[in-house]
């Protein structure tokens, strides 16, 4: 088996360790989004997608549940406002502090 090895990009010290140390985390991302199916979970995971089956009573409370704690914003505040979420820095001397953000 021949190897072959990308060029040499100049003699900074460190920069072979970096480069094998990108390289290995490109090889680690490449195998965490990599998804090796058996024909029959491929097959499956596409019928799933073309044709999806309709959402049962316990999937709707979930997706209800989902919206009441994660979408509805804080207060009634508008999603611009970056601070929505957290009550704790709701007091007048943060919105003094932080209204021209």
């Amino acid at each position: 088996m021949t190897r072959l090895r990308r060029p040499s990009r100049g003699t900074r010290k460190g920069g072979t360790k970096k480069r094998r140390l990108r390289t290995r985390a490109e090889q680690a991302i490449e195998r965490h989004e990599t998804m090796v199916l058996s024909e029959r979970d491929a097959e499956a995971f596409l019928d799933a997608i073309l044709d999806p089956p309709k959402p049962n009573a316990r999937l709707r409370k979930s997706l209800d549940e989902h919206r009441r704690r994660v979408i509805t914003k804080a207060g009634g505040t508008q999603a611009t406002d970056p601070f929505a979420t957290f009550s704790e820095w709701n007091s007048p001397e943060d919105k003094k502090a932080f209204r021209d953000l």
